[in-house]
């Protein structure tokens, strides 16, 4: 008798229970149950639409030759777990994670779950294996650490443009959507800008906007109602109408208000997900935080900009008066070695016979007094004062703005010529004002040809014509014209008519102010007139300024010769003048001058001298220098007004000063006359002379 096998039977289909078999073909994850042999004995209809196959295809074929496409069980592989194989060693259910290429390259995370499938007797007579893909909730889990990462980079952005691209490529490459773009509300233009759009990279858009009202386009929905807009297309191919990939728009809300409008288009004709409005809603939610965060920090650094800019300015406008009070010292220090120069040279030209001699000495004295006009130039262009008009010259007023910026002009290589009218008539203005306007001017136009390679050239011009834009007055009625024009860089027409507005500039940080023509606008248009510009490609750029004339002639200036100094008159020689300076080459040359002209000289250095000396002796004039060491001018002519105030009407004071504030208050206070260093020596004994006559006056 033979004995009866242990060994169960190979598992037969057929041996299901008929309620079983209907519960195996309606389960909804792929499943199929293997031999021992790892053959496939039997499968479902979901393990068949899974990887692509007939049942005729499968069954009887290895499982891991139709699952993995490999030649050997998986099991057999130390990077692939087999749960089929665990359950033929152990005899329990096990799971495994395992992930698989489809035919066009897409990756499935498939959850593997092999459980024993048993006879009556207990014996495993095969392996029910199911197959359920996780692929979706990989995929969130990998959207939602891209959305996460995002978060923490977005915090660190500070810039708009960073920030859009950023969310929009996060859209397309991390979340896996087709294509994704950005609406920005612009509420100050009253629209919907599109500045970018994000396929494979970013692609800038041109001028895409849609106008807040009156449009009825979905994005505009979005804006006006707050809420997501789905948007379901169809095309028709030439049969039907075929739908194509859909598109939601959802709101970016910051601050309680709608900023802009995230649209990102579906990578297939199938609708949005609930997950797919989730992970849209936290991505717009952090797209509308981060660039309401990099909108505040460029407003933040505009404000720390002009905060700065203000310090800078106020820490220049202290400068600007440190620098006035140098120019005085300066002017000072200048103006006395110069007097003493012009002259000494002076009464050598009178003492000399040698003609080279006097040439060389006509030299001399032609430096000497150009130096003094540069010092002269700087003290009024650094004064500080209220508008003051004054019939002018406007010519002399260019003139000496020429004469303050030769030398930067020479040294930026700039060629300049000059063509003034003759016989212009005046005009009344602040002659410092309109040296202000001329300087600033001319500055502009120096900036301007530094940028080019070119032979720079820079002309002046004055007139006396008719108005270019004539106003109510009369047609007729001629004005003065200046014109500046350089052969720089043309100003666009879409920046000149903004040339004039405040802190309005083209220049680098730290370069301009954007104050200069603003300023000149402002002085022109005070003093009734006008000031425009004028340029085109390939022609010069022409300041023009316009200004109001009077009709009377102008009064000329005569002027003597350099050297006209009368013959030593012994007449004077009762008539005693004290000198009080504390540079002693200039106490020496004015003794020397004035005796000269034939008066007493006695000449001091310090005023507590001239005090003493005033209780021993008399003068008929005092020529004071107003800065001095210890007691200065003007503490003398005080001490002096105290005790004895007739002699305030003696005083004839010398200056390199002018422009020191309490000079000018004393000058104008007290009328006393004044010298402005440096002087020559035809003025100097004209004035002596003058005071000495306007006292004779006085005591009669």
């Amino acid at each position: 008798m033979s004995k009866k096998s242990s060994q169960p039977k190979t598992f037969d289909p057929a041996d299901l229970p008929d309620v079983y078999s209907v519960l195996f073909a309606a389960i909804q994850d792929a499943v199929w149950i293997v031999d021992r042999d790892y053959r496939i004995a039997a499968i479902n209809d979901s393990m068949l639409h899974k990887i692509n196959r007939t049942r005729e295809q499968v069954i009887g074929r290895y499982c891991y030759e139709v699952n993995a496409r490999v030649d050997k069980p998986c099991g057999q592989r130390a990077d692939c777990p087999c749960p089929v194989m665990e359950v033929w060693q152990k005899g329990t259910k096990n799971q495994t994670l395992h992930t698989y290429f489809s035919d066009d390259g897409e990756l499935f995370y498939i959850e593997l779950t092999a459980a024993p499938l048993k006879d009556q007797q207990g014996r495993i007579v095969g392996v029910i294996e199911t197959h359920h893909d996780i692929s979706a909730e990989k995929q969130l889990e990998r959207q939602l650490a891209a959305i996460y990462k995002l978060g923490q980079e977005l915090t660190l952005m500070q810039d708009e443009t960073a920030v859009i691209e950023r969310v929009l490529e996060t859209a397309v490459k991390y979340l896996k959507y087709r294509s994704a773009t950005c609406g920005l509300v612009d509420a100050a233009a009253k629209k919907l800008a599109y500045p970018y759009y994000f396929k494979e990279k970013l692609i800038p858009l041109q001028d895409l906007s849609y106008p807040l009202s009156g449009n009825s386009h979905q994005a505009i929905n979005v804006v006006n109602n707050g809420q997501p807009t789905y948007v379901a297309y169809e095309e028709y191919d030439g049969i039907d109408y075929q739908p194509v990939n859909p598109v939601i728009c959802m709101p970016m809300i910051a601050q309680g208000r709608v900023i802009g409008v995230l649209s990102t288009e579906n990578n297939q004709p199938a609708a949005f997900t609930g997950s797919d409005l989730r992970l849209l809603q936290v991505l717009a939610d952090q797209a509308a935080i981060a660039i309401a965060n990099a909108r505040l920090h460029k407003n933040l650094k505009k404000q720390i900009a002009l905060l700065k800019e203000t310090q800078a300015q106020i820490i220049q406008n202290g400068k600007l008066a440190a620098v006035g009070e140098l120019v005085a010292g300066v002017a000072h220090e200048l103006n006395n070695p110069l007097t003493t120069i012009v002259l000494y040279s002076q009464l050598l030209q009178h003492k000399l016979t040698d003609l080279a001699l006097q040439e060389n000495l006509d030299i001399i004295v032609a430096e000497a007094k150009r130096a003094g006009n540069v010092v002269q130039s700087l003290l009024d262009f650094s004064r500080q004062r209220p508008m003051k008009r004054e019939k002018l010259q406007i010519n002399d007023v260019i003139e000496k703005t020429l004469a303050l910026m030769s030398y930067t002009m020479r040294t930026h290589n700039i060629h300049w010529e000059t063509h003034l009218t003759a016989d212009l008539p005046e005009t009344t203005a602040d002659s410092y004002q309109m040296q202000q306007v001329f300087v600033n001017i001319i500055n502009n136009a120096l900036q301007a040809m530094s940028q080019e390679d070119i032979d720079r050239r820079l002309i002046i011009s004055s007139a006396c014509t008719l108005p270019q834009f004539p106003g109510p007055r009369a047609a007729k009625e001629r004005i003065i014209r200046v014109t500046i024009a350089n052969n720089g860089p043309h100003i666009s027409k879409k920046i000149l008519p903004r040339v004039f507005d405040p802190f309005f500039t083209t220049k680098a940080p730290g370069q301009g102010t954007g104050l200069g023509l603003s300023v000149c606008h402002g002085i022109i248009s005070e003093h009734g007139g006008r000031i425009w510009i004028e340029s085109e490609p390939g022609e010069e750029t022409a300041v023009h300024i316009e200004l109001p004339l009077i009709t009377a002639e102008p009064q000329r200036q005569q002027t003597g010769p350099l050297i006209d100094l009368p013959p030593e008159d012994t007449s004077n020689f009762s008539r005693r003048i004290l000198i009080l300076d504390d540079e002693e080459s200039l106490r020496q040359i004015l003794t020397e001058a004035i005796k000269r002209e034939g008066y007493q000289v006695d000449a001091l250095a310090d005023a507590d001298a001239a005090l003493s000396r005033l209780n021993e002796q008399d003068y008929d004039l005092i020529i004071c220098d107003i800065r001095m060491p210890g007691m200065s001018g003007i503490e003398f002519y005080r001490q002096i007004e105290a005790s004895r105030p007739h002699l305030t009407r003696r005083f004839m004071f010398t200056t390199g000063d002018v422009i020191n504030q309490d000079t000018t208050n004393f000058l104008a206070e007290t009328g006393a006359p004044c010298l402005t260093k440096p002087f020559e020596l035809p003025a100097l004994a004209k004035r002596v002379r003058q005071e000495l006559r306007r006292m004779a006056q006085l005591s009669v």
